[in-house]
């Protein structure tokens, strides 16, 4: 597999996995759905909402289209439907992005400064290799707080992405 094509795969991985975990979420309970359960984000809630004020940032800095945000707890959608739709329309920008860039760019330096002002840089692939890592943190947290709560939670690695595309 040539390397955009693996960066591809883990942007259409990233939102495959946030569509199939919001599946799950649709027999959340309100109350379970906000509740402070430990999170760093506290709640199911505030760890989706974190999840797509990264994304943003993170696509914002690459796009040189800067996502201004007060702190990485600002609620962005207090709408449970509203921040579901968003996190899709957002995860889905990866895959669009990658088509639209030349496989070269992907050692592109990308300087920004982070949300406390210090001047940083990474390569485009390790900022894409961290977004969707960054995912993957936070939806198993989620995954932890539906357990907790006595949910079923969905299988959402990358295999079982390969899998189910491969079906």
């Amino acid at each position: 597999m040539e390397l955009a094509q693996h960066f591809f795969t883990l942007t259409q991985y990233h939102s495959w996995a946030f569509k199939r975990l919001y599946e799950y979420l649709e027999s959340v309970s309100e109350e379970d759905y906000r509740r402070e359960c430990g999170l760093f984000f506290k709640s199911i809630h505030g760890t989706l909402n974190h999840s797509l004020l990264a994304d943003k940032i993170w696509y914002g800095r690459c796009i040189n289209k800067i996502f201004t945000v007060s702190g990485l707890d600002e609620e962005l959608c207090s709408d449970r439907k509203q921040l579901e739709t968003e996190i899709k329309n957002q995860t889905a920008k990866w895959s669009e992005f990658l088509q639209q860039i030349d496989t070269d760019n992907l050692g592109k330096i990308i300087a920004y400064r982070t949300t406390q002002g210090s001047e940083k840089s990474l390569q485009l692939a390790n900022i894409i290799s961290h977004t969707v890592n960054h995912g993957t943190h936070h939806r198993g947290e989620v995954s932890a707080a539906l357990t907790q709560f006595g949910y079923s939670a969905p299988e959402i690695d990358l295999p079982y992405y390969i899998a189910a595309q491969n079906q």
